[in-house]
Formats: structure tokens, C-alpha cells, sequence
């Protein structure tokens, strides 16, 4: 089963100062396609709790 929810805000000018600014966030289950490399242009944390293969 492959779920994924996101929910987008406007950070107030503060925030974007602290770098603190969440634009979205997911939630997966399930086996997913490979996909190719990807580069993000923005710091971000991934968290996994279960599975196997690479990170």
C-alpha cells in the first residue's frame, strides 16, 4: 500500500530567519518503485523504523 499525506503552511518571516520551516511531510507503507539518485536543494530528516535495504 503506498499512502502519502502532506500538509503546507506559510512560515512567518521569523521562522524562514531560524530555518526553521516544515513545508510538508509524508508518511509511505509498503514496498515502493526504485527510483533514480535524487538531490534535495534543502536540509531535511528522514526517519525510518522499519525495513531493509539502502539509505
Amino acid at each position: 500500500m503506498y499512502h502519502t499525506w502532506m500538509r503546507f503552511f506559510t512560515p512567518s518571516p521569523l521562522h524562514h530567519r531560524l530555518g526553521l520551516v516544515c513545508l510538508g511531510v509524508g508518511l509511505q507503507h509498503g514496498a515502493l518503485p526504485t527510483v533514480g539518485p535524487r538531490t534535495l536543494d534543502h536540509h531535511v530528516a528522514v526517519i525510518v523504523n522499519s525495513g531493509t535495504g539502502w539509505f
